[in-house]
């Protein structure tokens, strides 16, 4: 008999940058192994061949199981406040466990666990994956431009009705939806500023998201208009932990170096001739001043896999080369960093 002694419970939803381990044990001795079998959204995807302890005891650990074969979405901004989920960043696992015999491969025993799925995750994280959650890394207040900025925020949802709420910041409504999503996903949260009509001299706008009526569960955004900017505002987009790209605006100081290393070789009368001429991009971008809440994207930007800037209308993919972000000073509540990246040019 295959024992099962952890596994995931029916449709649980998990991170493949956690610790998910799979527990079984067997009193049929050392005669016999542990072939895995497991499937992705119905398919075949791996077997794996797991020897038992002395005590007949297994282990599978799923940890970044599926991470090199997740994709990562575009972005694609709808006309009007809106969540937009990516089903591609979830998969559904079935795991069956055979047990064989170390002569003939003969089948012994077979068990399968209850199908779960795993959404994408690089690194460890800790939200909630049973309700409307928002998905750690991002900040719960950014900064964009009323005039033509475009913002979202990540989110992990359920099969829900979910109330969209838009708030001046007195208060007054400007404007509110309704979304029915069918499934659990990762999602974001868009925010087209320019579909909005937000009154004159309004600081900040607010985003209420309610689950089923839900009060108590409610999420919050603020989105802070950028003024008296010195700079101007520049673009960012990243992805984050779990593959959602999101645009952010920073107002700080751009700067921009071009770094070359020629290669050459020696002719026979000791001249030299230059056969390659490398080129790589060193870009540092100020942040301008964000406050204690909004400052938390900094990690997140300077973490991230993906990092696109639009220079010149274009969008240009560049790798994070930020050392160190300041966390936390005592008494301070406005927060600058200098973010810096590098691009190699072909």
């Amino acid at each position: 008999m295959i024992t099962i002694q952890q596994s995931p419970t029916l449709n649980k939803v998990l991170l493949d940058g956690n610790e998910n381990e799979i527990k079984f044990h067997s009193d049929a001795g050392t005669d016999f192994y542990f072939k895995v079998e497991i499937k992705v959204n119905d398919a075949l995807f791996s077997e794996k061949s797991i020897s038992k302890d002395g005590a007949g005891n297994a282990t599978l650990n799923l940890k970044r199981f599926y991470d090199a074969y997740f994709p990562s979405p575009e972005i694609t901004f709808p006309s009007q406040a809106s969540i937009v989920t990516y089903p591609e960043l979830k998969v559904k696992i079935e795991v069956i466990i055979k047990e064989l015999s170390v002569f003939d491969d003969g089948l012994s025993l077979i068990s399968s666990l209850p199908l779960f799925y795993i959404v994408k995750s690089i690194k460890k994280d800790n939200f909630s994956l049973s309700n409307l959650s928002f998905l750690g890394g991002a900040a719960l207040e950014v900064n964009a431009s009323f005039v033509n900025g475009i913002v979202n925020f990540p989110l992990f949802v359920v099969d829900e009705e979910i109330l969209i709420s838009i708030k001046d910041s007195n208060g007054n409504l400007i404007d509110q939806r309704t979304q029915f999503l069918l499934e659990s996903n990762v999602a974001s949260l868009f925010i087209r500023l320019t579909a909005l009509t937000i009154p004159a001299f309004t600081p900040y706008i607010t985003v209420d998201l309610v689950p089923n009526a839900r009060t108590d569960e409610r999420l919050r955004f603020n989105v802070v208009d950028i003024q008296n900017k010195i700079y101007p505002i520049k673009t960012l987009r990243y992805r984050n932990n779990n593959g959602v790209l999101l645009q952010r605006y920073f107002t700080g100081q751009l700067s921009e170096d071009r770094n070359f290393n020629p290669k050459s070789y020696a002719q026979a009368d000791k001249t030299n001739i230059t056969y390659e001429v490398n080129e790589s991009v060193d870009i540092s971008l100020n942040t301008g001043t964000h406050h204690t809440i909004t400052k938390e994207e900094f990690t997140a930007i300077a973490r991230s896999p993906e990092v696109l800037f639009k220079l010149d209308g274009v969008w240009t993919r560049f790798t994070s080369q930020t050392k160190k972000v300041t966390r936390f000073v005592d008494n301070q509540y406005i927060y600058d960093t200098v973010l810096r990246f590098s691009q190699q040019k072909v």
